[in-house]
């Protein structure tokens, strides 16, 4: 049972961080890549995995954050082969390290997921994703999720603001057309 100091206690705590993350916000460190790893389960409009966000960090902190819907289940965070500690505050995950962390060091936060994530209203216009059958009665999934964010299924920082400027350049395909470089 939680008595009304320690009741105050974590209320202050969670006013603290949100106060924190709401300064701090995608300053704290910048993910330099994300390794996804996904089951998905059309029959049950299911997926689970694990997404490996490997980041840089910007400032000093003995907390790390990420973003994902509440309807999205955690089933845990590691870093450093240490299972961390976290709480949920709306769509921000924050997970507290075994070690405080300097401005230049690279970690790895391997977050393992699953749920039923929010299925797309109107794909691709109004995101989620899009359980249905193909005319041979085989399952087909699409996902759309540029106007609400990748949060919506998957672990990740968002929003990326301008550090799309810091990525390399890469060339795009199509069918119709030749290669183009961004």
């Amino acid at each position: 049972m939680i008595t009304g100091v320690l009741r105050a206690f974590l209320i202050l705590l969670v006013c603290s961080v949100s106060l924190f993350l709401k300064a701090q916000d995608t300053a704290m460190y910048n993910v330099l890549h994300y390794d996804i790893h996904v089951k998905v389960e059309p029959n049950k409009e299911y997926i689970s995995g694990f997404n490996t966000i490997l980041c840089r960090v910007q400032k000093t902190s003995d907390v790390l954050f990420f973003d994902l819907v509440p309807d999205m289940k955690v089933n845990k965070i590691v870093v450093d082969s240490n299972e961390l500690l976290y709480f949920r505050k709306q769509n921000k995950v924050i997970a507290t390290l075994k070690k405080t962390v300097s401005a230049g060091d690279v970690i790895a936060m391997k977050v393992y997921f699953e749920g039923k994530p929010l299925k797309a209203k109107l794909a691709p216009w109004n995101g989620g994703f899009d359980w249905k059958t193909d005319n041979n009665n085989k399952p087909w999934v699409g996902l759309a999720c540029e106007s609400k964010g990748a949060a919506i299924w998957l672990p990740c920082l968002l929003p990326l603001g301008d550090r799309w400027k810091c990525l390399p350049k890469y060339r795009v395909h199509s069918n119709t057309y030749p290669y183009f470089q961004v």
